[in-house]
């Protein structure tokens, strides 16, 4: 399998398995009650609508140094969420962006997901919560509310040996979605 191939298909694991529609295993409890019910989230300052939005066009070329992008590949459907996404090339992480439009940010509070969920600050003044796996040490998504029924995630997977070389697997997340935000909410 080339390295393409194996970073493809480490990005696709962590998205189905932080999309897992099941209950925790035993002995891994889903905390998510601990963060969601601990402070109230700040409310969206307007509403963007991200239907009909291409992912591949919201990271600024001009952020793509910074994030370690090299280009993005073509749109394409993000299976686990039934909305587009897109896989930008790095030689530093697995980095996909995707629109989520077939459910809103409540979906990650139910307790239904084998992921566990805290607070981060807000993108561009939106709220935004962080999503990891506890068996995971280089995998993280930062998920945006834009919308009732609509959220924007941003997911990075950092690689091993480049681990040194990038920001903290949350924070690098954090800053591929304020970069996307900032598109977003541009005039």
């Amino acid at each position: 399998m080339s390295r393409r191939a194996r970073r493809i298909a480490a990005l696709a694991l962590l998205g189905v398995a932080m999309t897992g529609c099941t209950t925790a295993m035993a002995g891994q409890p889903v905390p998510v009650e601990d963060v969601v019910d601990s402070q109230p989230r700040p409310e969206r300052p307007r509403e963007i609508r991200l239907d009909g939005k291409n992912p591949c066009t919201l990271l600024p070329e001009s952020d793509w140094a910074r994030l370690h992008i090299d280009r993005p590949t073509s749109p394409k459907v993000r299976e686990a969420y039934r909305s587009p996404g897109c896989h930008f090339h790095s030689n530093a992480a697995a980095i996909n962006l995707t629109t989520v439009v077939t459910e809103g940010f409540s979906a990650w509070f139910d307790g239904t997901r084998r992921t566990v969920v805290a607070d981060a600050e807000p993108v561009s003044g939106f709220p935004a919560i962080e999503l990891t796996l506890d068996f995971d040490d280089l995998g993280c998504e930062v998920a945006v509310d834009t919308a009732d029924g609509q959220y924007l995630l941003a997911t990075v997977l950092v690689y091993r040996s480049q681990a040194d070389r990038v920001p903290e697997r949350c924070e690098y997340a954090h800053q591929v979605a304020e970069s996307a935000m900032s598109t977003l909410v541009a005039p």
